[in-house]
């Protein structure tokens, strides 16, 4: 058994607002450790996701309804539909789907000029698809 203990910084920003009047005594929290001090047998812990760590889109649609930005992501899948696309947004992993529609009409076939595991600019669109990704299309300077 160790103590652990979350401080306000370490907490997402809508919990530390109202942390004394929504959490409880015996309340369960969703934690990650941050650090782990065994010479005092106590553990960091923060609400918030990691960094790097995947983030379903429809828990971060305060981050996907911001102003459409071009960023880097990471393709991670190429299906019939399109190329689904790991995206960092402020150190949350959120996956995307750049819609075969999307891509230039002069790339039939996707597979051949975009790779797994290889990085590619996207503009993150304001909206959510109904499988709960973000939705992105290639930044019109690339087309």
């Amino acid at each position: 058994f160790m103590e652990g203990h979350v401080l306000v910084d370490n907490m997402e920003p809508s919990m530390a607002e109202s942390f004394m009047e929504d959490v409880t005594i015996g309340q369960d929290l969703d934690v990650r450790i941050l650090k782990v001090n065994l010479q005092f047998g106590t553990l960091e812990l923060t609400t918030r996701p990691l960094p790097g760590e995947f983030v379903a889109a429809e828990d971060s649609m305060s981050v996907a309804a911001e102003d459409s930005r071009v960023t880097k992501g990471m393709v991670r899948r190429i299906t019939e539909y399109g190329l689904h696309i790991d995206v960092d947004i402020d150190g949350r992993i959120v996956r995307g789907l750049l819609e075969k529609s999307e891509i230039d009409d002069r790339i039939p076939r996707p597979e051949e000029v975009f790779a797994v595991n290889r990085p590619v600019n996207v503009l993150i669109s304001n909206g959510i698809t109904s499988k709960g990704r973000l939705s992105l299309s290639l930044p019109h300077e690339k087309r």
